[in-house]
C-alpha cells in the first residue's frame, strides 16, 4: 500500500509518503522525500523498515502529523505551543548563534550598568566629599 498525502509547510506544500512496502519507502527516501511506515502485523523478525517513523493506522496521519513528519524531514523545528504573544517551538540547531549573541547582549548590557551605577555612586561620593571637606578643595 502507498498513499502520499501532502503537509503545507510555511505555504509551501510537502509530498510525505505513506506506505507499508520498504522498497517504496527507500526509494522516496533516497530520492530526498518525507516518509512514514505502516506497521504491519505479519512483519518478520529479522524485517526492518526504513522508516523513523512508523503508524498503525493511515488514518492516524492527520494534517498536525504530517505537519511535523515534513519539518523534521526539512530539518525544522516542531512548533509546541502558540498564543498571540509567543511561539513555543523546538530549538534548532540554527538557533545557537542567536542564543549566545542574546546572551553576549544580556550580559554586556548587565555590565553597561553595573559600571553606570558605579559612576553614578562615584560621582555622589566625590559630592559628598567636596560638601564635607570643602578646606581640600580650594
Amino acid at each position: 500500500m502507498q498513499e502520499t498525502r501532502y503537509a503545507v509547510v510555511d505555504g509551501e506544500k510537502i509530498p510525505v509518503l505513506l506506505s507499508d512496502e520498504n522498497e517504496a519507502l527507500l526509494a522516496a527516501k533516497a530520492a530526498g522525500r518525507a516518509i512514514v511506515g505502516l506497521w504491519r502485523e505479519d512483519t518478520q523478525g529479522n524485517e526492518w523498515c526504513a522508516a523513523d517513523t512508523l503508524i498503525a493506522d493511515v488514518e492516524d496521519a492527520d494534517e498536525e502529523f504530517l505537519g511535523r513528519i515534513a519539518r523534521r524531514h526539512l530539518g525544522l523545528p516542531w512548533a509546541i505551543c502558540e498564543t498571540e504573544r509567543l511561539k513555543i517551538r523546538e530549538i534548532a540547531e540554527g538557533d545557537y548563534e542567536e542564543i549566545v549573541e542574546n546572551v553576549t547582549d544580556t550580559i554586556y548590557a548587565r555590565i553597561t550598568r553595573l559600571r553606570m551605577k558605579v559612576l553614578v555612586e562615584l560621582h555622589f561620593l566625590s559630592i559628598h566629599i567636596m560638601i564635607s571637606f570643602p578646606e581640600n578643595f580650594n
